[in-house]
């Protein structure tokens, strides 16, 4: 009519295959689709141009993925409602689009729809020519995982900017269908998650510059076992450039393993996208206190992640320990101040030493390094120093058999692989400053036979079977593990053995040993059946 014309199109129960087909290989591309639709179509314009756009779609049973399967849906059901409006090549319209069910995948994320349906509505304004998008009031719903409000630009298909506003009721939901998936690898890929949350985020560029979250009551709890959280509560605002409003966190309480620790209080600053909590975060743990200061954290907005802070562990207590760890009962307690613990690279370094007061001597810790600490297989190097420690106490509590005497020893190369021995070189011996009284019971004196040698003494069918305990001048002992061969030797002794206690006065004892090369299953069998059984007679 005098240039201006409208048209209205409907179709109902479309084969979306055939339809398919008639679109141009380049239009199409690698596409599968099937399933059914019915549309409705008004348009109208002038000449040329369109102006006017109404759509209403409808399809069900809809099946589509592409060709390298990254974006696929089964069996969905959706509704789409479209009204816009062209000026001089600009469109303003509005759009509501809903999925009443179906299983949708989108590379990595899954989500599967029922009862509840998925819905997405906005205002938006665009130029095609211009290549540029505008979202206003859009409203994301996705049932049981989050519900959003977004105002966003995209400008040559990047998001130039975008702030979303967000609400997770069940936090179980959101962590499995919006985080696992680009979790998958990492230590916290397997969790248990409960509580709730909201938020706002700001990206620029495609890139996180701004994020202020509050979570409420929040159990974490790893699949595995290795850790767990309680009644995580936070207020954090964080930005990647100039100095944030500070932020707060608080725990009731968790696990690492099977160590439980108390409530932990902190409060944080970002400023450049760094987070630093400067005071004292204090966590109680087995009857004492691990501190943590100046923590740093580094990475979050463009990883790798890395963090370092400085550690203090007081009055740590070891019997507390043995029970959280099923280990024989030990006692005595841990103390000592890390003046820097690094993560990067995915390894953990510890600069500085830890010292553990443990039967009524010293253990110092040194050079601790652990490689991916929350993998599958965590590598843990380290160096011990042994200083002064009660044989009479270590003794008792491994129920090895009673020495008394004081002990010393350097443990080298010390590593572990998937927390199993898998390399050390050890030394101890008495100290030459003991002045103590030595003696040596016969159990013990059997134990240590056995162990250097595979067969027991046999005192209890000879005549020193009197004798309860024997006096000793030196006891030593070197053990090099490499992979599963273990080389054992001690102090040197004629014909190629070693000494492992050197007797004293009368009557004397010598435990020798002659077994230089052992299979590592073999050593700690024979360990094993000297802590725990009886002695054995041959």
């Amino acid at each position: 009519d005098q240039g201006r014309w409208q048209g209205e199109f409907s179709a109902r129960q479309l084969q979306l295959t055939k339809l398919l087909r008639l679109l141009p290989k380049s239009v199409r591309g690698d596409w599968s689709l099937s399933g059914e639709g019915w549309f409705k179509i008004v348009i109208s314009g002038f000449r040329a141009e369109l102006q006017k756009l109404s759509l209403e779609l409808q399809g069900r049973q809809i099946a589509y993925a592409d060709a390298r399967g990254l974006q696929a849906g089964e069996k969905v059901a959706l509704g789409l409602d479209l009204d816009a409006e062209s000026s001089n090549g600009r469109w303003t319209g509005v759009l509501d689009l809903s999925v009443a069910e179906g299983q949708l995948y989108s590379d990595p994320i899954y989500l599967q729809v029922g009862g509840q349906p998925m819905s997405f509505q906005t205002r938006f304004a665009g130029h095609v020519q211009e290549a540029w998008l505008q979202l206003d009031q859009a409203g994301l719903i996705l049932p049981g995982v989050v519900d959003a409000g977004i105002e966003a630009r995209m400008e040559q298909r990047r998001w130039r900017d975008m702030e979303v506003h967000f609400r997770a009721p069940d936090l179980s939901g959101f962590y499995r269908v919006l985080l696992q998936p680009f979790l998958i690898g990492s230590a916290v890929d397997e969790l248990s998650v409960r509580g709730s949350g909201e938020g706002e985020l700001k990206l620029a560029h495609d890139e996180l510059t701004a994020l202020d979250m509050r979570l409420h009551q929040v159990d974490i709890e790893d699949k595995q076992g290795r850790f767990g959280i309680r009644q995580l509560t936070t207020d954090l605002h964080w930005l990647n450039q100039g100095q944030a409003a500070p932020s707060n966190l608080s725990i009731a309480g968790g696990h690492l393993f099977r160590v439980e620790f108390g409530k932990v209080l902190a409060n944080m600053l970002v400023t450049d996208g760094q987070l630093l909590v400067k005071d004292k975060v204090s966590i109680p743990l087995l009857g004492g206190e691990l501190s943590l200061n100046n923590l740093l954290l580094q990475g979050v907005s463009s990883p790798p992640v890395n963090w370092q802070l400085a550690m203090t562990a007081g009055q740590i207590q070891l019997d507390a320990l043995s029970r959280a760890l099923d280990w024989p009962a030990l006692s005595g307690q841990l103390d000592g101040h890390i003046p820097s613990v690094k993560y990067a690279d995915g390894k953990v370094v510890l600069g500085g030493e830890l010292t553990v007061d443990v039967f009524g001597g010293r253990i110092v810790v040194d050079g601790l390094e652990i490689v991916d600490p929350m993998g599958v297989a965590p590598v843990l190097e380290t160096r011990l120093r042994l200083r002064d420690l009660d044989l009479a106490q270590l003794t008792g509590t491994f129920s090895f058999g009673r020495i008394d005497g004081l002990l010393q020893g350097e443990i080298d190369e010390l590593q572990l692989v998937g927390w199993q021995l898998n390399r050390f070189r050890a030394g101890i011996s008495t100290p030459e400053h003991d002045t103590s009284k030595r003696r040596i019971s016969q159990r013990a004196v059997n134990n240590l036979t056995s162990l250097g040698t595979g067969v027991s003494a046999g005192l209890s069918g000879t005549a020193l079977r009197m004798f309860k305990d024997f006096a000793y001048d030196r006891i030593a002992l070197e053990v090099d593990l490499t992979g599963n061969m273990a080389s054992l030797d001690g102090i040197p002794y004629k014909d190629g053995g070693y000494y492992i206690v050197k007797g004293a006065g009368l009557p004397r004892i010598d435990v020798i040993g002659r077994t230089r090369k052992i299979a590592w299953k073999e050593l700690v069998s024979r360990i094993q059946d000297a802590r725990f059984g009886d002695m054995v007679i041959e």
